[in-house]
C-alpha cells in the first residue's frame, strides 16, 4: 500500500503558509488528526498503516512549527487561529463533512472547529487531551499554573540556547531511559518514532513553540461541550501527568455521546506507546460517525420528501 506524503501547502486565512500531508483511499468520511506539539504527523503512522487503504486522512503542521511559515504576529498562534486553518484546509481538500481526530493540543484545536463550523464536524476523536486551560490540571500540581507561563517566557527570552540543548539532547542515549524514568513516556513506546520525534524538534522555533504553549494554555473550551452532538470517543492513559485521567473523566460526563476508554500503563504518548488500542478505538469511532451519517442522510432524504 503506497503512502504518499509528498508535501503540500496553501495559504490560510492571513496569508500564512500552511503545511500539510494526506494519504489513503476511500469513499467514507475523510479523517482529519489534528497533531500534539510533541510531534508531528509521524504521531500517527501506526493509524495510517492501519487505515489507510480504506480511508483518507490529512494532518497539518501548526503555523510556525515544522514545515508551516510563521505568521505576521504572535497573536495567531493558538487553537482558534489554528481552527481557521483547519477550515481554510477543508475547503482546500473540498472535504465538507470530516471526522477530527486530535491529540493532545489538537483536541483543543478540535473543540475550537466544532464552535465555528459543527456542520462540518462528523465525530470527535480524543487522545489524551483536555478541553482548555492545560496548565491548571497537568502535573497533579496547583503550582503548575504558575510554573509552566514563567518557564515558557524564560524559553521565548532564550531560544537559541534552549535549541541548542535540545539539539544536543535528543542525540544523547540515554534521553528516552531518563524520559521513561521519570514517567514521561512509557515502557512500550515506538523506540524509531520517538528517536524522529527527537530530531525534528531539535529544529523547531523555540520562541514560536514557546508562544504557541502559552497560547494554549489560555484557551478554553468547556463551554462547547454541552453542545457538542456527534459521536466523541476518548482515549487516555492512567500515568499520563499532562493531561490527567480526571480531566478525562469530566470530558466524558460533559458531552452526551462521548465514551471513555482508559489504557493502564499509558502515558501523554499514547498513539505510540498503545497503537493497536487506540487504532481499536478509532475504528469503532469511524464505524458510529458513518452510522450517524447514515441517519442524518435519511433524515434529510425524508424531511425533503415530507416538504414535497
Amino acid at each position: 500500500m503506497p503512502i504518499d506524503f509528498a508535501l503540500r501547502t496553501f495559504r490560510s486565512f492571513d496569508n500564512t503558509e500552511i503545511a500539510y500531508q494526506r494519504c489513503g483511499e476511500g469513499t467514507g468520511l475523510p479523517v482529519v488528526l489534528s497533531n500534539g506539539l510533541g510531534g508531528d504527523y509521524r504521531a500517527w503512522k501506526h493509524v495510517y498503516d492501519r487505515f489507510a487503504g480504506s480511508r483518507r486522512f490529512v494532518t497539518w503542521d501548526y503555523r510556525g512549527l515544522y514545515r508551516s511559515g510563521p505568521p505576521k504576529t504572535r497573536h495567531t498562534l493558538g487553537p482558534k487561529s489554528q481552527a481557521l486553518d483547519l477550515e481554510r484546509l477543508l475547503d482546500e481538500l473540498g472535504w465538507q463533512r470530516a471526522i477530527l481526530v486530535g491529540w493532545s493540543m489538537g483536541v483543543q484545536v478540535n473543540f475550537e472547529a466544532w464552535r465555528r463550523f459543527p456542520e462540518r464536524v462528523a465525530a470527535l476523536g480524543v487522545v489524551n487531551g483536555v478541553a482548555g486551560r492545560p496548565f491548571d490540571t497537568a502535573l497533579g500540581s496547583r503550582l503548575a499554573r504558575y510554573v509552566i507561563p514563567l518557564a515558557l517566557r524564560q524559553m521565548r527570552r532564550r531560544s537559541r540556547l534552549v535549541g541548542k540543548i535540545t539539539g544536543a539532547m535528543t542525540g544523547w542515549s540515554g534521553l528516552l531511559p531518563m524520559m521513561q524514568g521519570l514517567g514521561m513516556v512509557g515502557a512500550t513506546i515506538d523506540l524509531q518514532l520517538f528517536s524522529e520525534f527527537a530530531r525534528t524538534f531539535a529544529s523547531l522555533d523555540f520562541d514560536l513553540y514557546g508562544a504557541t504553549l502559552a497560547a494554549l494554555g489560555r484557551h478554553d473550551a468547556h463551554d462547547v461541550l454541552p453542545t457538542i452532538t456527534v459521536p466523541m470517543r476518548i482515549v487516555t492513559g492512567d500515568r499520563d501527568t499532562l493531561t490527567p485521567v480526571a480531566t478525562a473523566r469530566k470530558l466524558e460526563r460533559a458531552v452526551p455521546q462521548a465514551t471513555l476508554r482508559i489504557l493502564e500503563g499509558a502515558t501523554h504518548y499514547t498513539p505510540v506507546e498503545f497503537p493497536k488500542e487506540v487504532c481499536e478505538e478509532l475504528a469503532r469511532l469511524f464505524d458510529a460517525a458513518e452510522a450517524a451519517e447514515a441517519a442524518r442522510s435519511a433524515k434529510g432524504n425524508g424531511e425533503g420528501e415530507a416538504a414535497t
